[in-house]
């Protein structure tokens, strides 16, 4: 027994030794290895070998931007074809009236496709946007090692901006794809073309003249315009055709114009044209002709007459004594050719309760005075 324990206790301590010798040899060989794998390390990271890294990394990056680019383009340019594909055969069963409702249906058919795009393309800038973010990281904290070395931080940047790529990527050809949609647009064109849409009519018309200016030439009384604000102002609209052609839709047009105490005269001509591609479009609007139809008789509102003193020239003076606005239209002999006898028009629109000065030798002859109520808006005078 005694011989036993001495024997256990002997192969304890051999092996006690024997692992002792290993830990020392683990240690010996892992400060080896450490040392092997700092100096790979070492001798792989170099400004040449990081600069390439990272200009591959961006190189990586952009290849694969582009190829979910071109895969994008790939499959919504499927997706249009058919929606064109669609939209012709369908085109007969419409029985489009203007070349608007063509181009507004054909829209129908491809905002689906519009809005996907829109959709694939802003989820793609967005993952583009965090991998770039992603290579700046990298990019900066392989450049920051040899910012305080400008010989490597040199070497580091012409690394990085000489690298080429041993494969260049190489997309899928969609010329065919492209062609079909091509033709199939110039298509849809020469069917929405081929739509002949129907003259301009009287709610058109009317609703084209609002904002036009009506021009009213009282010659030497001066140039007025009457705005057209509203299609109430339309008494009386008559039409006339002056040119009708596949091309070109040329109208005379007389207006009687509604006004709050008086109407208004006028005759005006207007233009439309078929554009190669469009509906009918207004082209030209010219003024012939602007009269006041005499209605009401104001002429006790009204006084006119030589005024002045011992030192002051006499002026020539109108007054109006009622309570609104009056159009007074007349004659009137200017100073510089008095003697001649000429006559020249004569318009004012006088405030209600006032006086103002005529310039000449004052007026020869009232022909009309009236009333003006709302209207006078429309000359621009409020």
């Amino acid at each position: 027994m005694i011989i036993n324990r001495f024997n256990l206790r002997k192969a304890t301590a051999i092996v006690a030794c024997l692992a002792a010798n290993k830990v020392a040899t683990i240690q010996k060989y892992s400060i080896v290895l450490f040392g092997i794998a700092c100096i790979i390390m070492t001798a792989c990271s170099s400004p040449e070998s990081d600069g390439i890294k990272a200009a591959k990394m961006k190189y990586d990056l952009q290849t694969e931007y582009y190829k979910k680019s071109h895969s994008l383009t790939k499959e919504i340019s499927k997706e249009r074809v058919k929606a064109y594909e669609s939209y012709i055969g369908k085109f007969a069963s419409f029985s489009f009236k203007t070349r608007t409702d063509a181009r507004e249906k054909l829209n129908e058919f491809l905002e689906p496709v519009a809005s996907k795009e829109r959709e694939s393309s802003q989820k793609l800038q967005e993952e583009a946007q965090e991998s770039q973010k992603k290579f700046y990281e990298y990019y900066e904290s392989l450049r920051n090692k040899y910012a305080t070395n400008k010989e490597k931080l040199d070497k580091f940047d012409f690394a990085g901006e000489h690298y080429q790529p041993k494969e260049r990527i190489q997309y899928e050809d969609i010329s065919d794809l492209q062609r079909k949609l091509s033709e199939y647009q110039d298509n849809v064109k020469t069917l929405i073309v081929s739509i002949i849409p129907p003259k301009p009519d009287l709610a058109r018309l009317k609703t084209d003249l609002i904002g036009r200016k009506i021009l009213w030439d009282m010659k030497e009384a001066g140039k007025y315009e009457w705005t057209l604000f509203s299609t109430e102002e339309f008494k009386t609209f008559d039409i006339k055709e002056i040119d009708n052609t596949s091309d070109i839709y040329s109208l005379d047009i007389y207006l009687l114009l509604r006004g709050e105490f008086i109407d208004y005269e006028a005759n005006v001509s207007v233009q439309y044209i078929l554009q190669q591609h469009e509906d009918w479009a207004f082209n030209m609007f010219q003024s012939i002709d602007f009269k006041v139809i005499p209605a009401n008789d104001c002429s006790n509102c009204i006084t006119h007459g030589w005024e002045g003193g011992v030192f002051r020239w006499p002026s020539y003076h109108i007054t109006n004594k009622c309570d609104y606005r009056l159009l007074v239209i007349g004659e009137k002999k200017p100073t510089a050719i008095y003697a001649l006898g000429e006559i020249w028009p004569y318009l004012t629109f006088i405030r209600a309760n006032s006086k103002e000065e005529v310039g000449g030798n004052g007026i020869h002859s009232i022909k009309t005075i009236e009333r003006v109520g709302y209207e006078a808006k429309n000359f621009g005078l409020r």
